[in-house]
């Protein structure tokens, strides 16, 4: 389990690097974003859509090898003048999250990896569920007035993911919360996250 922990920092690490690394749009673009709409974004190899800002891009896309076995993790992000947006999924190997206990185990190292990787600090979580699938809504605020919301789920072997990454003041609870429920597997196209 401890080599399932170390795989969650990685993932936590990777899926956030480069969507924070990101610097405010150049003022030329900023005319640009605000007249964008948001737009379903599906991901056929995810097996999932979700509306978000602009057209999203590639983040992540790597496999990495485990002792429970391979794990492969893809995410996509975009961004607004003050914000960014994360959508992704990892399947993992079904001996890493054999048990309730190990679902459990999934969520509390994501959600740990994820404060670590960003040099932030939980100050919310609750249970939350797509469906019968489990999952876990978070945040975390980091220096300079950031906040990161998101939302977890873990679907048979895939693990969901969702960020959005905003200004604590430019905060907008209906803009996050039309994102988080935005989101939909494409075998069920009626699933409603609840909490």
């Amino acid at each position: 389990m401890k080599t399932f922990r170390l795989f969650a920092l990685v993932l936590c690490t990777a899926a956030i690097a480069t969507p924070l690394s990101w610097k405010p749009a150049p003022a030329q673009e900023v005319l640009q974003i605000a007249q964008s709409n948001w737009n379903t974004f599906s991901s056929p190899n995810g097996g999932f859509s979700i509306l978000m800002p602009g057209t999203p891009q590639p983040v992540v896309q790597q496999t990495v090898n485990l002792p429970e076995g391979q794990v492969t993790s893809s995410l996509f992000g975009s961004r607004t003048e003050d914000s960014a947006y994360i959508v992704g999924y990892s399947d993992l190997p079904g001996a890493a999250i054999a048990s309730a206990a190990d679902r459990q185990l999934l969520f509390d190292s994501f959600l740990e990896g994820f404060a670590r990787s960003i040099n932030g600090q939980v100050v919310g979580q609750n249970p939350i569920q797509l469906n019968r699938y489990e999952g876990r809504e978070f945040e975390v605020q980091m220096n300079e007035g950031i906040t990161a919301i998101g939302r977890v789920y873990l679907v048979e072997q895939r693990l969901y993911q969702m960020v959005a990454v905003i200004q604590r003041e430019q905060n907008s609870p209906q803009r996050i919360q039309g994102f988080f429920d935005s989101f939909r597997l494409a075998t069920d196209s009626t699933a409603q996250p609840t909490r």
